[in-house]
């Protein structure tokens, strides 16, 4: 008979520990509803240890409510409880959904569950903004863009739980990742989305792109042909294959893509710009020269365009300069020296209008400072080299 007793008494007491343990969730849902989040927080955390409310999806349902609520608290006791609540919260809700195997939360989970990804999906835009705001900070920028990587990750993963796809989620994760210089998720992500028939002539241009700067232009021109083959008159995808052309030098290619886009829009500047550099590069001054000056003529204040006319005439005078200074007849020598004095004076205004659209470009006043001095014209020399001494301080 004792021993039924002392039996019968110890399985009171784990009845009775069991509903004690049970109380610290009761106690964590009050103190949760009434606000008093630091309270309700140390009772669910005891209960998340005892045997048997651990594995209750109850518990964990709360406690990712609980913190929730601390992680869009705007009290500073509250937000000093966790330092990353919402990512407790997030495994809160997940860990609920596991064990929650007879589905009884399933109606509560879901819309919680998507509240957290919402928010760390904002969490991304914001890190994302605050990171692009960043033009003097490098590394300050590319600390936000990791931080917006994982808001919208995280997005993602509550998404797929449900069995939803968040494409935004992860254009914006592969958009970041390639600002971050992480080329490979940014990579990842792009495949992703075309995989889910989410084509559009911005991914294949943002994919060809990524492909192109880790210096895999076969990749990047076979993405851009294939954005091609679907958009056939998309401006973004012809001007990236030409890039690519340019980059494999491929000029006849290249240059077929840059007329058949200056003939599907002639008030863009960037392409007359991009015309004059390819007719630059292989020495076709006419063609360049007309090319910058339409650019210029779209886009008066377009500093590269102008910036290039100017060096064009520069450039052309220098090597005009170097082929008559081995002369002997002075009579031809003097023929020359009007043509590249002649050129040097046509870059002058140029120039001068690229010092005043980007005034602390230093080659600029270089190419000035070498034409003032060939021209012999000290004052305008002296103003350059002061700026020049002014910008080596800065």
């Amino acid at each position: 008979m004792r021993k039924l007793l002392i039996f019968l008494s110890f399985a009171m007491g784990l009845t009775t520990m069991a509903s004690a343990q049970s109380v610290e969730v009761q106690n964590a849902y009050r103190d949760w509803n009434k606000g008093k989040l630091d309270k309700a927080l140390t009772s669910i955390e005891k209960a998340s240890t005892y045997e048997s409310t651990m594995a209750d999806p109850k518990t964990w349902l709360y406690r990712g409510g609980i913190f929730y609520d601390i992680a869009i608290s705007p009290i500073p006791a509250f937000q000093a409880l966790n330092p990353n609540p919402l990512q407790e919260s997030y495994l809160s809700y997940q860990k609920a959904y596991t064990l929650d195997t007879k589905k009884k939360y399933t109606e509560d989970l879901a819309p919680r569950m998507q509240a957290v990804g919402e928010l760390f999906f904002n969490r991304g835009v914001k890190s994302f903004e605050k990171g692009s705001k960043m033009t003097d900070n490098p590394a300050g920028a590319k600390k936000e863009y990791y931080a917006a990587v994982e808001g919208f990750e995280a997005s993602i993963k509550i998404n797929e739980t449900f069995n939803k796809v968040d494409t935004l989620a992860m254009y914006n994760t592969a958009f970041v990742s390639q600002l971050a210089g992480d080329n490979n998720k940014a990579a990842q992500y792009y495949q992703k989305l075309l995989k889910l028939g989410y084509n559009k002539p911005n991914i294949y241009v943002s994919l060809s792109n990524v492909y192109k700067s880790i210096g895999d232009t076969n990749m990047a021109l076979r993405l851009a042909s294939d954005g091609r083959n679907l958009y056939h008159n998309n401006l973004d995808l012809i001007i990236t294959e030409t890039n690519i052309y340019l980059a494999k030098k491929n000029l006849p290619k290249a240059k077929e893509n840059l007329y058949e886009a200056m003939r599907m829009d002639s008030t863009n500047p960037t392409i007359y710009f991009a015309v004059g550099t390819l007719w630059d590069s292989t020495g076709n001054f006419k063609e360049a020269e007309n090319a910058y000056k339409k650019a210029i003529k779209v886009k008066p204040d377009y500093f590269d365009a102008v910036y290039n006319l100017g060096l064009l005439y520069f450039n052309t005078g220098v090597n005009i300069f170097k082929a008559a200074d081995a002369l002997t007849d002075m009579d031809l020598y003097a023929k020359e020296k009007v043509k590249y004095e002649a050129l040097w004076k046509q870059a002058i205004p140029y120039l001068e209008d690229a010092a005043k659209l980007e005034p602390n470009y230093t080659p600029t006043y270089f190419a000035l400072k070498q034409i003032y001095a060939r021209l012999s014209m000290p004052e305008q020399r002296k103003i350059v080299e002061e700026k020049l001494n002014a910008l080596d301080k800065k």
